[in-house]
């Protein structure tokens, strides 16, 4: 009859008998010789089962064990109270549950753990709890990894570095706590689901993240990675750690990784979210694809919530979306530490008390910017009885490198430091920042307009603003408003300013007599050149606005731009504003008292044209779109779905071009082509390396008629 029975369950290996005793028992009652007693050494008990049996169950006891290897299809199932200990006098690169080159294993942990001896390791950095190395199909379900010398979890490829990527990996519910290096490295990873869990505690050697993402040869892969709904805390490194070193060192590689619904309670060091790179790293190829991170709350960190350090140019575009950090520096004692010289005390006091920080410092890569980094609806708030929170939003620049960002909607609540009015301040580089509404602010003394980018600047009395440092920032945008005491724009020394682009002047003066302008929008290029743009509303006047300087004396002398109103003065230009046939601007240069134009520009109202021509190229007579909706079907591993969208006015053959807002994935492919006169066919090509569903969303197609 048993001999029966263990023909029928085959790969079933139990742990636990039909005796109710802890020793290890065979369906067929051999015993194993284990006692899983906590005391005794169970190694050779577990590793022989795992080498012969395809499912392994453990008992809800302490069974100490040596470093176990896993082979390929292979099932483990744990109790709550299952613990698999490592025996004492591990070595410096000994790992306790070891997955290296395996496929198809999966982990039922149902709560139960891997722990280590971590009051054993005093140095080294190697005694991982979990190993996952160059395997495939590995699913981890709530299993606790703590208390080893290195890394909870770590995922990577060959063993000693480099090699293929581990592959269509999940951990699920997963905690890892006071291990020593890391709670979960990611290092050479493809199609990574981490889902739920904490990662805490992380103290001993550096970087101490709960989770770091970080690649150590040109060939590791940080693709498709997903983090969602998990939890760091305590940390002392931070709580997620992004740190893409090596893949800028070849051409073509790709980082995507999306972090939803990320909860960072206490995290020190990095904060919640650290993107860097190491000191004096070359600026090497561009590395494609982006980081998103959708919804996050960043609660008590020990310094900056959020922190980018050297993310160069080369690295891959950022777009955090909706994330907000309460309590920056909580203990009031936390660093920023650049690791690098070239910071004030005082830059650093301001970095460690703020919410978010882009911070770029002397031995960025040899590039002019760092990368690009998009902060959309993003919070800093400080709740504390005496808020100690100096700046929402600290962009900063210690070197002649710049930043590359775009800021919108920020918002910052009880900042503290008085230098700047602003949920932003800004140093050097490019970007901008976009409020909607947008804020208002209502000087009445002389002021620098520095900190207000993306403000509306309506002075409520006749004041002088300075242009400030702020033409450093590219992309600066300053909107000032004449509610009608009168208002001075006063560029500096060596500044130029554009009139919608025409030619350069180191002065602009804005007149109104009669009719006038009665806003206008500064931006910056980050050259101490401005471009007046966005000039609105045309009404009689109430008060002059002006943006004044010197005047050129000769034909050929850019320093004369001039704006003014029909008879003002023989010493400004001509514009009539505000009729049915538009508006003309006439140039010119001022000399012996007179005004002499040189030519004119004419807006129509309507702001169309006949046809464009761009640096002698084709000459293309319009442009039409259209708009459908779609719902594809789900899409299996390099297949295809397809649909046409009808385009009046696009002749077969056209130079077309299509965009669809419900998939953002750099793997999902979209081409189109004018397959018809009226009619775009769009077709989405499927990359991702298993079947896909889009979600139903909008597709818009253009057409280029030449």
């Amino acid at each position: 009859m048993k001999q029966a029975l263990a023909l029928l369950l085959g790969g079933i290996f139990s742990l636990w008998g039909e005796t109710g005793t802890n020793g290890f028992k065979s369906v067929t009652d051999a015993p194993f010789g284990a006692k899983c007693d906590g005391a005794a050494d169970d190694t050779a008990a577990i590793q022989s089962a795992l080498n012969t049996q395809n499912v392994v169950r453990f008992p809800p006891a302490i069974c100490v064990t040596g470093p176990l290897m896993v082979r390929s299809n292979t099932v483990l199932e744990l109790q709550p109270a299952t613990v698999l200990a490592a025996k004492p006098g591990y070595g410096p690169t000994d790992r306790l549950l070891n997955l290296i080159a395996v496929s198809n294993i999966t982990i039922r942990a149902n709560g139960g753990a891997v722990q280590m001896r971590k009051s054993e390791y005093t140095s080294g950095e190697q005694r991982h709890a979990v190993f996952i190395s160059e395997s495939k199909d590995v699913r981890i379900y709530d299993l606790t990894a703590k208390d080893s010398g290195g890394d909870g979890f770590l995922i990577q490829g060959t063993d000693g570095g480099g090699g293929a990527p581990s592959e269509n990996i999940t951990l699920s519910h997963c905690i890892a706590d006071n291990n020593r290096r890391q709670g979960l490295s990611i290092v050479n990873a493809r199609n990574l689901l981490v889902i739920g869990g904490e990662y805490r505690n992380t103290s001993g050697t550096l970087p101490e993240a709960g989770i770091d993402l970080e690649t150590d040869f040109v060939t590791d892969r940080m693709e498709n990675i997903s983090l969602i709904g998990v939890r760091t805390s305590n940390n002392r490194g931070g709580g997620i750690k992004f740190v893409p070193k090596s893949l800028p060192n070849a051409p073509g590689n790709v980082v995507s990784v999306i972090i939803q619904g990320f909860q960072s309670a206490g995290d020190r060091g990095g904060g919640g979210l650290f993107f860097t790179l190491p000191p004096a790293a070359a600026a090497g190829h561009a590395v494609s694809g982006q980081i998103v991170v959708q919804g996050a709350s960043i609660v008590n960190p020990d310094s900056a919530g959020v922190q980018f350090l050297r993310w160069s140019a080369s690295m891959p575009r950022v777009a955090l979306n909706e994330v907000t950090v309460v309590n920056p520096n909580v203990g009031g004692t936390g660093r920023f530490d650049p690791g690098e010289t070239g910071w004030s005390d005082a830059e650093r006091e301001i970095a460690a008390h703020s919410g978010f920080v882009v911070a770029v410092g002397p031995t960025e890569p040899a590039t002019p910017l760092t990368g690009s980094i998009v902060f959309h609806q993003c919070a800093a708030v400080d709740q504390r009885s005496k808020p100690a929170m100096q700046l929402g939003f600290y962009l900063h620049s210690s070197s002649a490198k710049g930043i590359d960002a775009l800021l919108y909607n920020p918002r910052a609540v009880n900042y503290t430091l008085s230098a700047t009015n602003s949920a932003v301040n800004w140093n050097r580089g490019r970007g901008t920042v976009r409020y909607d509404p947008k804020p208002v602010v209502q000087p009445r003394v002389n002021f620098n307009i520095d900190p207000f980018m993306g403000y509306e600047i309506a002075p409520a009395a006749a004041v002088e603003l300075d242009l400030g440092s702020a033409a450093g920032v590219q992309g600066a945008e300053y909107t000032i408003r004449d509610t009608g005491p009168g208002v001075t724009v006063k560029p500096r020394p060596g500044d130029t300013i554009d009139l919608f682009g025409q030619a350069p002047g180191q002065a602009v003066t804005v007149a109104r007599t009669g009719r006038g302008l009665r806003a206008v929008t500064l931006q910056s290029d980050g050259a101490r050149r401005w471009r007046v743009d966005g000039s609105t509303a045309f009404y009689a006047a109430n008060g002059p606005l002006y943006l004044v300087g010197g005047y050129g004396a000769a034909p050929n002398d850019p320093a004369n731009v001039t704006i003014g109103s029909t008879g003002a003065s023989p010493d400004v230009a001509s514009v009539a504003f505000g009729n049915n046939t538009g508006v003309r601007m006439n140039f010119g240069y001022h000399a012996g008292g007179a005004f002499t134009p040189t030519s004119a520009v004419y807006d129509t109202g309507r702001h169309d044209v006949a046809a464009l021509q761009i640096g002698g190229g084709a000459v293309i007579a319009r442009f039409v779109s259209a708009t459908a909706a779609w719902t594809p079907a789900s899409i299996g591993d390099n297949d295809v779905a397809a649909t046409t969208v009808p385009v009046n006015g696009c002749p077969l053959g056209s130079l077309v071009t299509a965009g669809f807002d419900s998939v953002a994935r750099h793997n999902f492919i979209l081409t189109a082509h004018a397959s018809a006169a009226n009619a775009v066919s769009v077709v989405a090509l499927n990359k991702t390396g298993k079947a896909f569903h889009p979600a139903p969303g909008t597709l818009r197609v253009g057409c280029w008629v030449l």
